[in-house]
């Protein structure tokens, strides 16, 4: 359930209220929902989040610590490359139905995502362009068929390597972010009666060059 915003909303559509935050009130707010999510887990469901926690932390060190052992190691270029990530942290499925690029290689397709898990797309092509370059993705977030909510996603590649997420079309209306300024993105919906309450959030924009991760949360 959706907490009682002490601000308008950004945006009214359909079936939910849209909100933009940015800076602290954005850190605040993903601060609240990840307390909601811990409150809610069961001791095994903590038990294998925290394995799935040291999980990654291993592999990352793993490959941190073959990575430094390989001398005069060329390093990849990101340029020419592109990944969008999914990490569904909601009580949701993510369902993609359609996308449209231009001039994109894709090397890795992403399939429905249920609750927990995480998903990439994968492009490489010689043809990217700061300024033209686009990607368009779409999908339908809901944990039944009656509650689902359809979201459009437009990411644009803004200068060398770097991606950003530039325009909503959510629930049948518009949201342009970067005309507003809002460099780092948190779109929060709350659903109206039974359908999907939800956040979205841009995470490490202009740090990860070739790549933009979007986490999903539930907003309350």
């Amino acid at each position: 359930m959706a907490n009682q915003p002490t601000s308008p909303p950004t945006l009214i559509t359909e079936h939910g209220d849209v909100y933009i935050k940015k800076g602290k009130d954005a850190a605040l707010q993903l601060i609240r929902e990840m307390e909601s999510y811990a409150d809610n887990l069961t001791p095994t469901q903590a038990y294998a989040e925290t394995l799935n926690m040291w999980g990654a932390v291993g592999a990352i060190a793993t490959t941190v610590g073959t990575m430094s052992s390989i001398i005069g190691l060329k390093k990849k270029s990101a340029d020419n490359e592109f990944e969008l990530e999914i990490i569904n942290h909601s009580s949701y499925t993510i369902a993609p139905f359609q996308s449209k690029s231009d001039n994109f290689g894709f090397q890795q397709a992403l399939r429905p995502l249920v609750p927990g898990e995480t998903g990439s797309i994968k492009a490489k092509t010689s043809g990217f362009q700061p300024g033209k370059s686009h990607y368009e993705f779409t999908f339908m977030i809901g944990s039944n068929a009656s509650n689902c909510v359809d979201v459009h996603t437009t990411i644009e590649l803004r200068s060398s390597g770097v991606w950003r997420l530039n325009h909503f079309y959510i629930d049948g209306r518009d949201l342009w972010l970067n005309e507003d300024g809002y460099r780092r993105a948190y779109l929060g919906f709350a659903g109206k009666d039974d359908y999907a309450s939800f956040s979205l959030s841009e995470m490490g924009a202009d740090h990860q060059k070739g790549k933009v991760s979007l986490f999903f949360s539930d907003y309350v």
